[in-house]
């Protein structure tokens, strides 16, 4: 009778070591795919971090190139007809400049890479992201094609990765999104909190 005992006590201790091992590995593979997932994370915000730096690079470049154009432009008008232009100058020179300064404005707008959401017609990912208010169709962002990455040499992009920015608030969006906890994030800003 004694034995049985022994049999019984050494088949629940196997049991429980057995229940253990297993909470054990589950609970392994649990942190293994939060680390994983961080480290999703973390490579992604890496990556808009660089569209956002490429960006602002590429924006200002464009602009200190149109300034300089600008500056050649003045000068040569300028020293053509200056006395001519002296009192005119003073009456318009608001009204020019405000002029001057929309259509450089919209110059530069057509230099810039992607394509604007506003003169895109009928694209799923767009209108989705308008439709859970991510932006409105009014705000200047660009949706990026692999090009447009590669021009701003930002490489190794996954294809299924879709990417805008605005490049007046510098802002960079993930049109996949990125779920933490209940939510889903899909700005710069926001993953960043």
């Amino acid at each position: 009778m004694n034995n049985k005992n022994e049999k019984g006590l050494s088949m629940i201790a196997v049991i429980i070591v057995l229940a253990v091992i297993i909470a054990t590995i589950f609970e392994t593979i649990i942190i293994a795919k939060k680390w994983t997932q961080e480290a999703d994370v973390d490579d992604l915000t890496t990556t808009m971090l660089s569209i956002q730096a490429r960006c602002k690079t590429y924006k200002d470049k464009e602009v200190m190139e149109k300034d300089k154009d600008n500056k050649k432009d003045t000068n040569i008008t300028t020293n053509s007809s200056k006395d001519d232009k002296k009192n005119d100058s003073k009456n318009n020179s608001s009204k020019n400049e405000d002029k001057d300064n929309k259509t450089e404005d919209n110059k530069i707008e057509k230099e810039l890479k992607g394509q604007l959401i506003s003169e895109i017609e009928d694209n799923e990912v767009v209108q989705s992201l308008i439709e859970k208010n991510v932006f409105n169709k009014d705000e200047k962002y660009y949706l990026l094609s692999e090009e447009d990455l590669e021009a701003l040499h930002v490489y190794e992009i996954d294809p299924s990765q879709i990417f805008l920015v605005n490049y007046d608030t510098e802002e960079v969006v993930y049109a996949n999104g990125i779920e933490r906890g209940n939510e889903v994030l899909y700005k710069l800003s926001e993953i960043n909190k």
